[in-house]
Formats: structure tokens, C-alpha cells, sequence
């Protein structure tokens, strides 16, 4: 009976020849269209794209995960997988913008939405928007305030945007109607009734601090499992919308 190591050193070409034809090709290129008939079931139905690695067998996969990562190295396979993956967890993203929906039960989800809920603003400000400790009223009036100050921001941006692209023979006109703007002009003042729920620069950088600590850690054991062959789009877990809450966008 062959070893192991044996089978495993017949088989290595054929993955090799394998990976080398197509690495990550898709299987099919269906964009994410809403399907009103899966609204209440698991999204595995709705037509993400999917890549080859995706029905293979485990056998198949290990041969597959171990020759792609002997002919790319190590650094390049990871970031292989990790492109798959977020391109997967992307699209996910925008299926559940698109039909307004918050999936708490979702680790994709609930790794950004941990944590007391905050607002923030230019020039660093954090304000605290916990409702346990922050009345109502003023949480609505600080997100109309950072709603304000994004739209903004996206202005100013359009207009640096257009004084960029803006053709040489276009007339005086034209640079007169896309004025010079800097990054104060979007910044909003808050009412000094709001700013005891400003969180002190010190303790957001402490928590951002922690955070940090907590991604880096995180993406250290991702990178880890992905060359184990443990972790891949093969296993990306998907939400359920049966599960999930309905946001109101207004």
C-alpha cells in the first residue's frame, strides 16, 4: 500500500497542472440581483459568484490548497485566499445594504457592530451614543449633526474631484464655481450642550489601541489557518435572513 507522503508526491503534479490553469477562475459570473423569493431563506440560493475551489472535494482541495501554496509561496497564497474571501463577504455586504437588513447573529456582523454604539465626527471627535446613558434626543441630534458634516465632506470632495479633471480650455467660469475648500470647511461646530458626551481623545485612543491589538492578533490566526488549508471562501459562513432585523433608511 503507498504511503501517504507517496500518493501525495504522485498526485502533486496533477494539482500543480491544475492551479496552473486557473487559480481563481469563477465557476459563474452571476452579479447579486435581488430575488424576492429568497427574502425569507438562507442566502447559499442567491448566485454569488463562486470560484473552483468551491466544489472540490476535501481530498481535491488539500492537493489543490498545498501545490497552489508550494507555486505561489506563502505570502502570495494568503493573499489569494483572502481576496476570495472578501470578495465573497463583499458581496454579502451588499446584498444585505441592499435589502436593509442587520444580521447580528452574523460574525462578519457583529465584528464591526460591537461595542457601544458611537458617532463620529471630523478631527478625531468620538461622541458617545450609548442610549443606556445618552438621552434620545441628543443621540438623533448628534447623527443629524454627522449626517451634515458627511454630506459635507462628499462635496468638498466633488469639487476637488472636478477642479482636478477639469479641462485646460475650460473657461474662468468654471473655476469660479468650484471654489477653493479645505477640510475646516466641512467640520461642524456642536452645540456646547452635546459636548459632555465627547469621549476624551486619551480613553478613544486607548480603544483604538486595544483594537488594533484585537485585528492584528486576528488577522495573524486567519493568515495561520488559511496556510493550514483551514480557512477559505470554502467556508465563509453565510447569514440567515430569517434571523435578521429590518432596518428603517430614511
Amino acid at each position: 500500500m503507498l504511503s501517504t507522503i507517496t500518493l501525495y508526491s504522485l498526485l502533486l503534479p496533477l494539482a500543480v497542472g491544475a492551479a496552473l490553469k486557473d487559480t481563481q477562475a469563477p465557476l459563474v459570473q452571476n452579479s447579486l440581483d435581488p430575488d424576492p423569493s429568497l427574502e425569507h431563506g438562507n442566502l447559499t440560493g442567491l448566485p454569488f459568484k463562486k470560484f473552483l475551489i468551491e466544489e472540490m472535494g476535501n481530498v481535491k482541495y488539500l492537493l489543490h490548497h498545498h501545490a497552489v501554496k508550494a507555486l505561489l509561496g506563502d505570502r502570495s497564497y494568503v493573499l489569494l485566499r483572502q481576496a476570495e474571501i472578501q470578495e465573497r463577504e463583499s458581496a454579502v455586504w451588499e446584498y444585505l445594504w441592499n435589502h436593509d437588513l442587520y444580521c447580528e447573529d452574523w460574525p462578519e456582523s457583529s465584528s464591526y457592530w460591537d461595542g457601544p454604539p458611537k458617532i463620529y465626527m471630523s478631527d478625531g471627535r468620538v461622541f458617545d451614543a450609548d442610549p443606556e446613558h445618552v438621552p434620545q434626543d441628543v443621540i438623533v441630534a448628534l447623527q443629524e449633526l454627522e449626517e451634515q458634516e458627511s454630506k459635507r465632506r462628499m462635496e468638498v470632495r466633488r469639487h476637488r474631484y472636478c477642479e482636478l479633471t477639469r479641462p485646460d480650455d475650460a473657461s474662468d467660469d468654471v473655476v469660479e464655481a468650484m471654489p477653493d475648500t479645505t477640510e475646516d470647511e466641512w467640520k461642524i461646530d456642536i452645540p456646547e450642550e452635546y459636548l459632555r458626551y465627547l469621549i476624551p481623545r486619551g480613553v478613544q485612543d486607548e480603544e483604538d489601541h486595544r483594537m488594533d491589538s484585537y485585528w492584528q492578533e486576528k488577522q495573524k490566526e486567519d493568515e495561520k489557518k488559511i496556510l493550514a488549508g483551514g480557512k477559505s471562501v470554502r467556508n465563509v459562513e453565510l447569514p440567515d435572513p430569517r434571523r435578521c432585523k429590518k432596518l428603517d433608511k430614511q
